[in-house]
This record gives structure tokens, sequence and C-alpha cells, in this order.
């Protein structure tokens, strides 16, 4: 089993900022993993996006995992 190391806490500038929650968390050990926190349709300006459309929720909790990704 692998030494797990440098775990880095992922909250992207471009994001809502949660008390007590990271959007993401990266683990390196003998590779680097990204574990992604459960994500909704909220922008950087906490507004809900898609209300009733499970399209356009589903579109911005995309643009979130990315916005995670291109940051790690």
């Amino acid at each position: 089993m692998g030494f797990f190391h440098c775990n880095k806490l992922q909250n992207p500038k471009n994001m809502i900022i949660l008390r007590g929650y990271s959007h993401a968390i990266s683990v390196k050990g003998n590779h680097e993993t990204v574990y992604i926190g459960g994500q909704n349709a909220v922008d950087e300006n906490e507004v809900l996006i898609g209300k009733n459309s499970l399209e356009n929720q589903t579109a911005q909790i995309l643009t979130n995992i990315e916005k995670i990704r291109c940051q790690t």
C-alpha cells in the first residue's frame, strides 16, 4: 500500500465558497487522485441555475466540475 501525502483542498476562486466544505481534495501517493465533492447547480453568484430544468442544472454542475478540474 502506498503512502499518501500532500493532501490539497481545492476551492476555485470563481466558485461559491462554502464554510466548512471543499469542492475537491487532491491526494498524492504513488499517483495523484482528485476527489470531487457533491456539486449542485449554483453559480459563483450563489444563484440556482435551471430551477425547473434538469438539463440546465446538469449543464451548470458540469461547468462547476470543469472549473475544479482546470484548477487541479
